[in-house]
C-alpha cells in the first residue's frame, strides 16, 4: 500500500493539480502550500498567508496494488 499527498490549487473558479508534486506527509504538503501562496502573492511574503484551505487543497491518495497468482 503506497500512501501520498497532492496539493491542489483553487484558480479561476476550478481546482487544479498541475503545480502539484508527491509528499509522503500530510505537513509537508501544507508547508509547500504556502510557500507557493507566498510565491504568487506578493503581499505574504514576509507575513503568515490566509488559512491554506482557502486557496488550496490537500488531498490524500492511497494505492493499493494486488497480485492474483493465475494457475
Amino acid at each position: 500500500m503506497t500512501r501520498y499527498f497532492t496539493i491542489e490549487v483553487y484558480n479561476r473558479r476550478k481546482w487544479s493539480d498541475r503545480h502539484s508534486c508527491t509528499y509522503s506527509t500530510k505537513e509537508e504538503a501544507e508547508e509547500r502550500a504556502k510557500h507557493l501562496y507566498r510565491e504568487y502573492n506578493e503581499f505574504y511574503k514576509h507575513e503568515e498567508p490566509p488559512h491554506i484551505s482557502n486557496y488550496y487543497r490537500i488531498k490524500e491518495t492511497i494505492e493499493e496494488t494486488m497480485i492474483n497468482e493465475l494457475q
